[in-house]
């Protein structure tokens, strides 16, 4: 036994083996002749599989199963480890703490704010319309790393429709259970268009401070409400929804109609987000309507 596996004879008489005295062919030359085959097999098999061809000239950022995950769930999630470096994390927190401490600017960003649960103080709620005038945010998500990932997703270019930071500071509300299909866009193109939301944490999101919770496989059964309305109770109540724990850089993709909510910000640290919504290029550019329609 030794002989036929070690040693020189080993080297030059590959097919000698334990079972070559009883005139078979013995189990490891039996598997050096099959494995060729087997690997053969495999690889017509995996290329006869029938796949959605990708629209020639997009960049293909995530797996085939981070897309079937999109498609099955209609809500995708990626670690800033996936998308950012350490450098471009650092920037993109500086620049969130530039845009929140803005002073109000009539006809340019909005500013909408809140009372605290708290101490009943003012704070900030929500800034709306910043892209413009942040050149670093810019850069970031009307580059070609965001829209490629979007054009990916949607199936072509795509264009940007709004966006907004949602601050969630400490003692700040919740939003109720919602598709935002029912904030008034089913009305824009032939009313059949999606969205996609970008949403990129800036801190640490979790049960306590008001995390993203999200419905999976809803997605697929259109508007499950009114529009300018919360999802009805019946409708929640059977729903099985999942809280979403992200960490500075994370982002969650999810398209208008997955119905999603977050509670109020009942810890001591905020829960800040960037939201950003697309749509595809090929459906037109909403962005003024939409801005013209919040008065800025």
């Amino acid at each position: 036994i030794n002989a036929e596996y070690g040693g020189s004879s080993a080297r030059h008489a590959p097919c000698m083996t334990i079972g070559k005295r009883s005139g078979a062919p013995g189990a490891h030359a039996l598997l050096l002749r099959v494995l060729p085959v087997v690997s053969a097999l495999v690889i017509v098999i995996f290329l006869l599989i029938p796949r959605e061809p990708s629209p020639p000239g997009i960049p293909q950022l995530l797996n085939d199963k981070q897309m079937e995950r999109w498609h099955s769930d209609g809500f995708l999630v990626i670690r800033a480890r996936e998308w950012l470096n350490a450098s471009e994390l650092v920037s993109m927190s500086k620049w969130m703490q530039e845009v929140q401490d803005w002073p109000e600017k009539k006809y340019h960003w909005m500013k909408y704010f809140e009372t605290s649960s708290v101490d009943n103080s003012t704070i900030l709620n929500r800034v709306e319309n910043f892209i413009p005038y942040h050149d670093g945010l810019n850069s970031v998500f009307n580059g070609s790393k965001v829209l490629d990932l979007m054009a990916q997703l949607m199936g072509g270019p795509a264009t940007l429709y709004k966006d907004k930071i949602n601050m969630k500071l400490p003692g700040a509300g919740g939003f109720e259970p919602h598709q935002d299909i029912a904030a008034g866009w089913g009305a824009y193109g032939d009313g059949q268009m999606n969205f996609v939301t970008l949403s990129v944490s800036m801190d640490h999101a979790h049960a306590k401070n008001g995390a993203l919770e999200c419905v999976a496989g809803k997605h697929k059964e259109g508007r499950l409400g009114s529009d300018w309305e919360p999802l009805p109770d019946h409708v929640v109540g059977a729903m099985e929804w999942e809280m979403v724990e992200t960490f500075p850089g994370d982002i969650i993709l999810f398209d208008a109609f997955v119905p999603h909510r977050s509670a109020a910000n009942a810890d001591v640290n905020s829960r800040r987000n960037f939201y950003l919504t697309y749509n595809l290029a090929a459906d037109g550019d909403y962005r003024e309507q939409y801005l013209s329609l919040i008065h800025i």
